[in-house]
């Protein structure tokens, strides 16, 4: 189908429009279900282990019938309960390493995601500016604010600002707490990161990045296509400070001729 400049630009309005008010219906974290249940099923075979670990440590230390049985039967091969305990332990240690790692690349992926998605939404609403290509967070705040677009005050960013200070955290620093997180709810008065505190921070935070997109999108498509009457007085005398009249009248009919 063939489109005239008008009937183009009115497809192009209503194409963004469009894509910007069903942009949080495509937000979808594809990774988070399966590493759930891997994240489960790892803790699950943590919990059986430990389970063992402490009976053996319990009858090791009362010497009960269990254990002379256990001795006796032990007797017949090259081990003994110490080195069981020992083993119990080496594969604790392993297995919490692995959940722990699991979960920081779960948080870390998460933010990627939103990020991924952030940018999406910037390309829709403004096309390919320098600024969004760069990602810096502050710049992102400054190029928001000359929009008067107050990002900090949009819902979910508390909580998306927490996961992109954990992000930065997982990615630079050891196991230890690093001040920057010392004050999120799951690790005050922890001295070092445990798979728990990690689970319940993300269980906590999951949500922000669909709930702070949908809230900036809607801020994007108020700057976008609502024109109050104070907004469009401060356009008029922004252009009336710098085009003489014959500019402006010339201005009135070329917008004019786009409707």
């Amino acid at each position: 189908m063939d489109f005239n400049e008008k009937d183009q630009i009115r497809f192009n309005k209503q194409s963004k429009q469009h894509a910007l008010e069903t942009f949080s219906f495509e937000f979808n974290n594809k990774f988070d279900r399966p590493i759930d249940k891997l994240i489960k099923s790892l803790i699950e075979e943590r919990n059986q282990i430990s389970e063992k670990y402490q009976y053996h440590s319990k009858i090791q230390k009362e010497k009960s019938e269990d254990f002379w049985e256990l001795q006796d039967r032990l007797n017949m091969t090259d081990l003994d309960l110490e080195t069981i305990l020992m083993d119990h332990l080496q594969d604790l240690i392993y297995l919490e390493d692995e959940i722990i790692a699991i979960c920081e690349t779960k948080i870390i992926y998460g933010f990627k995601h939103f990020e991924i998605s952030l940018k999406k939404l910037l390309r829709i609403a403004f096309g390919e500016d320098d600024q969004i290509k760069k990602f810096k967070w502050h710049e992102l705040i400054y190029f928001f604010k000359q929009k008067n677009i107050e990002i900090s005050k949009l819902k979910g960013f508390d909580e998306i600002n927490q996961m992109r200070i954990m992000n930065n955290v997982l990615k630079h620093s050891d196991e230890k707490i690093d001040v920057d997180i010392r004050n999120f709810p799951e690790f005050i008065n922890k001295n070092s990161l445990h798979f728990p505190q990690l689970i319940e921070f993300y269980k906590r935070v999951r949500k922000s990045p669909e709930i702070f997109l949908t809230s900036l999108s809607n801020e994007i498509q108020k700057y976008l296509y609502d024109f109050s009457d104070s907004r469009l007085e401060n356009l008029a005398e922004y252009y009336a400070l710098r085009m003489e009249k014959k500019d402006a009248d010339k201005f009135i009919t070329i917008l004019k001729s786009k409707y």
